[in-house]
């Protein structure tokens, strides 16, 4: 069950294992159709967490994509993201 995943990922970032976050991160978007923005957002949240900013950025990107035109706040939400990291 995606939950599942979703939700362990979630109680492993809270935990600071942004790597193994990180995995189960991937297992639910296999999981899914098209993954949501959100998981996308947590994801970079976890990127950036391992200084790894490059992967971040494409996090974003990505919920942008999932997003589209109809999610205003995912966009409003990415850029705060960015400007806390430090990224173009």
């Amino acid at each position: 069950d995606v939950r599942y995943w979703q939700g362990l990922a979630a109680s492993l970032q809270m935990a600071q294992d942004y790597p193994g976050a990180l995995d189960c991160y991937a297992v639910a978007a296999k999981l899914m159709p098209a993954p949501p923005a959100d998981l996308y957002i947590r994801a970079a949240d976890c990127y950036f967490a391992l200084n790894d900013q490059e992967k971040g950025r494409k996090a974003l990107e990505s919920a942008l994509l999932a997003a589209g035109k109809k999610e205003k706040k995912v966009a409003s939400h990415v850029a705060f993201m960015k400007k806390r990291w430090n990224i173009d």
